[in-house]
């Protein structure tokens, strides 16, 4: 069996949509990773959206999060939207919500908000990310290029990079949504014991997601200090269930579908 790259580099892997966006974002001084801003479930539809903002939260002292009607774009001005202003002080932005990507008309590609959506376009016109460390894309399809065109500037990934995030994690297909949560609540606990190790952190998280059985992920739901009760009971149902059709030992998650399909893009650290 051939390694994954994940297996093959100790420090994590992370990609630039190209040479001169990563020499740009290289240059970012970013040290700050306390001021949380979540975009968290505005079509209130995605649970697993819920069970990750509300887990991951809780690193944080004072996060500000907007759900449902609250996670809009807000009114348009000549110079910003109402949401870039919400996120300019931010050092860290997360989007839980549906996304696609655009292959015909890039420019329209977004994150769907409680009001509409918000676009590539948009991003690249009026945020600034000027004191963001990371910005998280947790919806379908939001590391996504134009395969049959050279240039890849064109991209939700370079529209943050552009409006001044260093880093990013983003999607590459459209993920399920419980998978993609566990990844991502795993990747946020090792963040919180290896502070500003994006690249490392989410490898470490595919890794252990590929390679747990049943039996692991129950033991994890038990030790994460993140999850609350709630959610705690809800996860160990979904998996209990698992655990009375497949077995203990099955690795319900080892289909690279369910944990290869997010990336650290940019500096990775």
């Amino acid at each position: 069996m051939h390694p994954c790259l994940v297996d093959c580099f100790d420090n994590g892997v992370s990609y630039a949509p190209s040479c001169q966006l990563l020499h740009q974002v290289q240059k970012y001084k970013r040290g700050k990773f306390a001021q949380f801003f979540a975009i968290q479930n505005p079509t209130d539809d995605l649970m697993a959206a819920d069970m990750e903002v509300e887990t991951i939260k809780n690193i944080f002292s004072n996060p500000e999060i907007f759900s449902k009607e609250n996670a809009k774009k807000g009114k348009q001005s000549e110079s910003t939207l109402e949401i870039a202003e919400k996120v300019a002080d931010s050092h860290h932005l997360f989007f839980s919500c549906h996304g696609s990507f655009d292959r015909n008309e890039p420019l329209k590609s977004g994150l769907q908000l409680y009001d509409g959506t918000l676009t590539l376009e948009e991003i690249i016109r009026y945020f600034n990310l000027s004191q963001c460390s990371l910005v998280t894309l947790s919806a379908c399809e939001t590391g996504q290029v134009q395969l049959d065109n050279t240039d890849e500037y064109i991209s939700l990934t370079s529209g943050f990079l552009l409006a001044g995030s260093p880093s990013l994690y983003v999607s590459l297909w459209s993920v399920n949504s419980l998978s993609t949560a566990i990844l991502l609540i795993k990747t946020y606990e090792n963040l919180y014991h290896q502070p500003g190790k994006f690249a490392l952190a989410l490898s470490q998280a595919q890794i252990w997601m590929r390679d747990t059985d049943i039996q692991g992920f129950l033991d994890w739901t038990n030790q994460c200090h993140l999850l609350d009760t709630e959610w705690r009971e809800i996860l160990q149902y979904c998996l209990e269930e698992d655990k009375a059709t497949q077995g203990f030992c099955a690795k319900i998650y080892q289909n690279p579908y369910h944990w290869a399909g997010f990336t650290a893009a940019g500096k990775g650290e």
